[in-house]
């Protein structure tokens, strides 16, 4: 990923199709504008500056605790030294991808995602150190964004790492939706769920949080660290019932949940310790702040431009069908829309996983357009996860055109055959058809565009 500044270049974006259309250039600003508007270090420092009053803080008798963890984790807490620059500072940035190991005075450390690694043990145990040591009068600062339920963690004692990891996996690969998957987490986790607010001495805590959920609730971000879980322990089993795992999770998971479901363990939000804090919360980018500065450059690009949904969810495959349908029915609209065209679709989806090869949630949407896509003239769609990664690939997502299935074919790929496998990358990979951005160091979510009357 290219930054000048706090500015995205995705001018390096190079694929077969994007090449060869005429407006491939207005395709990647229109990406880029999606990125700029939930840029981490902006968003930060602007809700920062409608927070505090400088003076109020600068008194000498506090320090400023900074606990950053997420995706876009590093550019966050920049903005957060930056802007407390004067005062006294202590805490941790945790990220995926780290790319230096300070920022200020604070240290940097990678930890696992998508499934939780020691290092995410050793995060979460050093936070809770740092927060325990602070007082009253100090100010914590939560800088939390999407990654973050994996790249801190906290498991009771009884839950080994290995478990852990294990049932990660499992509902990775299960279909279940990110609101389920977090349900589980907070239930078996002493940190999600409003679990680190225990740890806070200081009166005085805020959390700006960059939302990579569908619906923004709190609970679901990095699944909820500084906010009270409303769901519980008969709401995680309910889900694991639901994807008849029940027998096959770990046994230490299992018992430990049905302590719960059995009253043998309170539910979190009884033990959370929150009288006499100033607890504040504050979405500062959203998965639909990204969908309307896409459609607001593509309306300057010249193409009639709206939003058709920023709450895309279910399978992956199913839901690149219906945006095919979609798509051509917008091409058939000649009396509503005028081209070129460009449709926005923001949201989740799932995949649920039944062969053995690569892809994501972004690359199996865009397979599973491509027979309804195939010979339709002047379209394209394209899959972008905000965050740069798709799955465990290298790849954003990938761009489908009326001529995909047919070059597939003339290579002896067949998209149905690749689906059956989750073999979405390397399908694409095939055709030159894949978005390679590199990490973004942001997360909101997905998008997807539909482009009509385009050459």
């Amino acid at each position: 990923m290219i930054t000048t500044g706090n500015m995205f270049d995705l001018s390096g974006i190079s694929s077969h199709s994007i090449n060869q259309l005429s407006m491939g250039e207005s395709i990647k600003r229109i990406l880029c504008s999606a990125l700029e508007v939930v840029d981490p270090y902006r968003a930060v420092m602007v809700n920062l500056e409608n927070t505090f009053d400088k003076s109020r803080i600068y008194d000498g008798k506090r320090k400023i605790i900074i606990i950053s963890f997420g995706k876009a984790a590093i550019p966050m807490a920049q903005a957060a030294v930056d802007f407390f620059d004067k005062q006294k500072t202590d805490g941790l940035v945790v990220t995926k991808h780290p790319d230096i190991l300070r920022v200020g005075n604070l240290d940097v450390v990678k930890a696992g995602h998508p499934t939780p690694t020691q290092n995410s043990v050793l995060a979460a145990e050093r936070i809770v150190r740092i927060l325990s040591r602070s007082n009253e009068w100090d100010i914590t600062v939560f800088l939390i964004s999407g990654g973050g339920s994996a790249l801190i963690t906290q498991p009771p004692e009884s839950i080994r790492l290995l478990d852990l990891q294990r049932l990660t996996n499992m509902l990775l690969k299960s279909g279940a939706s990110i609101k389920d998957v977090n349900c589980i987490r907070r239930h078996i986790d002493r940190i999600k769920g409003g679990g680190l607010l225990n740890y806070c001495q200081s009166k005085e805590i805020y959390s700006f949080i960059l939302s990579d959920v569908i619906g923004n609730q709190l609970e679901d971000i990095a699944s909820g660290p500084t906010s009270i879980d409303p769901t519980t322990y008969n709401d995680a089993w309910k889900i694991i019932k639901e994807f008849g795992i029940t027998e096959s999770i770990p046994q230490s998971i299992k018992e430990y949940l049905l302590k719960g479901v059995n009253n043998l363990i309170p539910e979190k939000g009884i033990l959370i310790k929150t009288k006499e804090k100033n607890i504040h919360h504050v979405i500062i980018g959203c998965n639909k702040d990204a969908a309307l500065a896409a459609m607001t450059r593509a309306n300057q690009e010249g193409f009639q431009s709206t939003i058709v949904s920023t709450t895309l969810e279910g399978e992956a495959s199913s839901a690149g069908q219906w945006l095919a349908k979609k798509l051509i029915t917008i091409t058939r609209s000649v009396n509503t829309f005028r081209p070129p065209i460009c449709c926005i679709a923001g949201g989740e989806t799932t995949v649920t996983v039944s062969g053995d090869g690569l892809g994501g949630r972004n690359l199996e949407v865009a397979l599973g357009a491509v027979h309804k896509l195939s010979g339709q003239k002047s379209i394209a769609l394209l899959t972008f996860a905000t965050d740069g990664e798709d799955g465990k690939t290298d790849s954003a997502g990938a761009i489908v055109t009326g001529e995909t299935d047919s070059r597939a074919m003339a290579l002896g790929m067949d998209a149905e055959k690749y689906l059956a496998n989750n073999d979405s990358y390397n399908y694409f990979k095939g055709l030159d058809d894949l978005i390679i951005v590199g990490p973004t160091n942001t997360n909101v979510n997905d998008l997807s565009f539909l482009f009509a009357g385009i050459q």
